[in-house]
């Protein structure tokens, strides 16, 4: 429903690889660069449960 042509969606992505962002953590939508904002707590939230999810499977 939201998904554009490849011939479309292609392009831009192509761009970005050959001309990687400066930033160490950029994300974009449709063409222009979204501001993000850091939450530290959150993040190490996100990262234990990773972890735990991780360390639960079986090997």
């Amino acid at each position: 429903m939201f998904a554009q042509p490849v011939a479309r969606a292609v392009p831009p992505i192509a761009a970005l690889i050959d001309r990687p962002p400066a930033g160490p953590l950029t994300a974009y939508r449709k063409g222009r660069p979204v501001g993000l904002t850091v939450d530290r707590d959150l993040a190490l939230r996100f990262e234990q449960t990773v972890h735990t999810m991780a360390s639960s499977l079986p090997e």
